[in-house]
């Protein structure tokens, strides 16, 4: 066994000795790869650190809080310990300024994910011990990113990018379901996605937004947006057809609502919980019932599916609709001053 090694470790030394010499006479693949490289456009030292590598100013910690105690030296403040993947825990400070953006409920058993400002000096002790500046809670599906955004709105670690310029121009909406007129970058920023581009930095059309210095959710939406029970639903924009038909699109309205959306390709059908409907026939149909008009029929566009808000208030039973502008008046198309929001609502059991 020792014999083994020793011949190991004296093959490792000749292998580093030849790797040397090659480098020093230059007769090596690395040499000649260099060659072919511009070396002015190359930084050097220190210069690659500043120049190339770049940083988020968050970090995080995911894990299941396991027990909840009074901070000892600051007021009202708590320290949370929390057990993340496999034997790792770490402690959090909570205090008066930390910002929750999900209305997390701080309870033993819950998991959580806590951000903290990767820039700051931390305590060397064991468990770790984070000064929390946001919490946030996991979902499954979906990617969260905290980090400064710069005015072409990439992150400052240089991997995510935010596109609102897909899927037409995009706005974004606020809770109160008010266009958001404020620039996002140079702001910090937790970033809700679900689908990214393979690339670096990766872009991605985010599912919504939460500015961390307004402490206010955003809803990238259309020029027509769709509010399901008071909320903005992240979508592409509504439609008025010439006949002021409101086209609204389907599924991310009807999964908001909570409705299974599946689409049949041969028959370009679309089943919506127990309706049904046929793209290019006014025929929407629910259960075993006879099928309707609403005056206008299912339209592909850009490969989603839109139906007339009638469809959620006439055939959908259990829901009500309706399409106003800022002002009130219904169905009006958009301008610069006003905006058609559609209105969805679950009706009360009252």
């Amino acid at each position: 066994m020792l014999h083994k090694k020793m011949k190991k470790n004296t093959m490792k030394n000749m292998t580093t000795g030849l790797l040397i010499t090659a480098l020093a006479i230059g007769g090596s693949p690395l040499a000649s790869l260099a060659d072919s490289v511009d070396q002015t456009a190359m930084p050097y030292g220190e210069e690659i650190w500043e120049s190339q590598m770049k940083f988020a100013h968050y970090g995080f910690f995911e894990g299941t809080i396991e027990s909840i105690e009074p901070h000892h030296s600051i007021p009202d403040a708590k320290v949370i310990r929390i057990h993340g993947d496999g034997e790792a825990i770490a402690d959090f400070v909570l205090t008066k300024d930390t910002v929750f953006a999900d209305n997390v409920q701080i309870e033993i058993g819950k998991t959580i994910t806590g951000w903290y400002d990767a820039r700051k000096p931390m305590i060397l002790i064991y468990p770790p011990q984070y000064n929390i500046e946001l919490v946030t809670m996991p979902s499954e599906g979906t990617t969260q990113k905290v980090d400064y955004f710069d005015e072409t709105l990439t992150s400052a670690d240089g991997m995510l990018k935010l596109n609102l310029q897909q899927e037409g121009s995009l706005k974004l909406w606020d809770s109160q379901g008010k266009v958001y007129a404020e620039s996002l970058s140079g702001k910090h920023l937790l970033v809700n996605y679900k689908i990214s581009t393979r690339s670096i930095p990766a872009q991605t059309v985010p599912e919504s937004i939460y500015v961390i210095e307004d402490q206010k959710w955003l809803t990238p939406a259309g020029e027509i947006p769709v509010l399901v029970n008071g909320s903005v639903v992240h979508a592409m924009s509504s439609f008025v057809k010439e006949d002021k038909t409101v086209m609204v699109p389907l599924r991310a309205t009807a999964e908001a609502l909570g409705y299974e959306v599946t689409w049949l390709e041969e028959s370009q059908t679309v089943m919506v919980g127990k309706a049904s409907l046929v793209i290019g026939k006014d025929a929407y149909a629910f259960a075993r019932m006879a099928p309707q008009s609403l005056g206008a029929a299912p339209e592909l566009r850009e490969g989603r599916t839109f139906v007339p808000m009638e469809f959620f208030s006439k055939i959908l039973p259990e829901l009500t609709a309706e399409a106003k502008t800022e002002t009130g008046t219904e169905q009006e198309t958009t301008n610069e001053n006003t905006a058609v929001k559609v209105s969805i609502q679950i009706k009360s059991n009252e």
